[in-house]
């Protein structure tokens, strides 16, 4: 899901099951998502992600995205979460 606010865009939530993954679902869905946002003149898609989430974090990092910021105790769990910025071309 993503939600959208002046030239920023956030994603909320992206997921493929567990049969389903190392099978580039993941990737086509970003692509998608990024060619859906420029087309409507978008500038920058946000997320937050688990510190400890290494796999999501590494994908996130290919396909464009980089830290921003780390966000302490995001979780209730009291997990950190980083904050990533992709600019859309």
């Amino acid at each position: 899901m993503v939600l959208i606010k002046r030239a920023n865009a956030k994603l909320y939530s992206i997921g493929v099951g567990s049969s389903y993954r190392v099978m580039g679902i993941a990737k086509k869905l970003l692509e998608t998502i990024y060619t859906e946002l420029a087309l409507l003149g978008f500038k920058r898609l946000f997320l937050e992600v688990r510190v400890d989430n290494d796999a999501a974090i590494s994908l996130y990092k290919k396909m464009g995205f980089s830290v921003d910021k780390n966000l302490e105790a995001f979780y209730l769990d009291g997990c950190d979460a980083y904050l990533m910025k992709f600019d859309i071309k």
